[in-house]
């Protein structure tokens, strides 16, 4: 988004042929948009559309609106806030079960792999 892409389907082609290097499929992306929009601790605003449509729903409004990064999301982009701190986590990611306030492990950008927290500091 930080290029200018500001509405999901454009989102979307632009990360689509990265999908299969993140390990994940067009459904569960559109999963992770999504989610990013709702909640009091949203990282994305969406403008435009009532909410967020279901994979395969007909939403027209859908296709105009616009994702806009909001502060807290300007801040997780910066490092200044930690988003699993705001957000009760439960999720399985593979076979990495992530829970709790506070998640025990992060991804290491120069390992290129999910470390304990803390262990790449």
């Amino acid at each position: 988004m930080a290029g200018g892409i500001n509405t999901p389907y454009e989102l979307f082609r632009k990360v689509g042929d990265q999908l299969h290097v993140l390990g994940m499929g067009d459904l569960e992306f559109w999963y992770y948009l999504s989610a990013m929009t709702e909640g009091p601790h949203a990282l994305l605003d969406i403008n435009g559309a009532a909410s967020f449509p279901r994979f395969k729903a007909k939403a027209p409004d859908f296709r105009d609106c616009m994702l806009q990064v909001t502060s807290l999301g300007r801040d997780v982009l910066a490092a200044k806030s930690d988003y699993a701190h705001t957000n009760i986590v439960d999720k399985w990611i593979g076979g990495l079960h992530l829970q709790g306030k506070a998640p025990l492990w992060r991804w290491d950008l120069q390992q290129r792999t999910i470390v304990l927290a803390g262990e790449s500091e």
